[in-house]
């Protein structure tokens, strides 16, 4: 791998001690003759950065260092597109090199870690330094799915109340509105039975942001028996969705525990939206039902 890219994702949200970290890595990388490319974080890359032009025009095997769980990471570039991830040669059938530097803690040991996949040295002589970090950058919260674990089952498609998902041609599960993904909002990922739908910025869950060996916690059966009963109450009142969601079946694939709901509701943009809408109560959303469903849960959390 001697003449292969170095990727580098920034933390998001970015530290002075990251920042610092991922600036003496990548300059000492291209001083040891690596080619070296300084990105922002993977999973915040729109279409328009020039960040994600240059990582889908990266056509051989690269390695990938970042925040996330390596996991995460690489299921995260193969829905952006980058051909370093999604295809290798046929000699190296193994997903491309996937470091997390949040547990590595320091560019000096990054660098030890990196240099036994150049041969036990880097090539030297001078290498180059590629930044994409100009450009507009915020938050983007969305599910990734992995594919080796997806078994198709639709019970994300089934469970989401905002249209995130739907399906190719060929019938297969995919992430198709990102952005109409609630912020904050894991609860996808806690109804997978494969276990296969992660949430890379997630903080709360290990599992749900794509630790490898973590096992995501399910809904109890009471407070699963709580929501049925209240959504069924409140989606009488409920206004048809113009956006495609919240109309299909809450029903029997959800799974997850009241303590996640909390935290899904505490981080909703219902009331934002609301309010924006001149409604104070919370319920009546401008542009589709979301409120109907958020005020679901909650009452099933206090039980009202």
């Amino acid at each position: 791998m001697k003449n292969h890219t170095v990727v580098i994702s920034k933390s998001w949200p970015a530290t002075p001690e990251r920042e610092k970290f991922a600036e003496a890595l990548a300059v000492e990388l291209a001083a040891n003759g690596v080619r070296t490319m300084l990105v922002p974080e993977a999973n915040n890359l729109a279409e328009a950065h020039a960040a994600l032009a240059a990582l889908r025009a990266l056509k051989k095997p690269a390695i990938f260092c970042g925040w996330l769980h390596p996991r995460a990471l690489y299921w995260t570039l193969v829905y952006l597109g980058v051909p370093a991830a999604c295809k290798r040669p046929a000699k190296e059938s193994s997903p491309p090199i996937c470091l997390n530097l949040a547990e590595i803690k320091s560019a000096e040991k990054a660098l030890a870690e990196l240099r036994k996949y150049f041969g036990g040295s880097f090539p030297g002589g001078a290498g180059k330094l590629l930044r994409f970090e100009a450009g507009a950058i915020k938050e983007r919260w969305y599910p990734v799915i992995d594919r080796q674990r997806c078994q198709n089952c639709l019970a994300c498609a089934e469970f989401c109340l905002f249209g995130v998902y739907s399906k190719t041609a060929e019938g297969r599960i995919q992430v198709a509105h990102p952005e109409a993904c609630k912020p904050g909002c894991p609860a996808c990922s806690r109804i997978c039975p494969s276990q296969a739908i992660m949430f890379p910025l997630y903080e709360d869950d290990p599992a749900i942001a794509g630790a490898e060996d973590a096992r995501i916690q399910p809904f109890d059966a009471e407070t699963l028996a709580k929501i049925q009963k209240h959504r069924q109450k409140a989606v009488q009142k409920a206004p048809p969705c113009a956006t495609g969601g919240g109309s299909t079946e809450l029903a029997e694939v959800l799974s997850a525990s009241a303590a996640p709901l909390k935290t899904l509701v505490k981080n909703c943009e219902c009331k934002q939206k609301s309010a924006a809408a001149g409604d104070s109560t919370g319920l009546a959303v401008q542009g589709g039902n979301d409120g109907y469903f958020d005020q679901i849960i909650k009452d099933a959390i206090t039980g009202s």
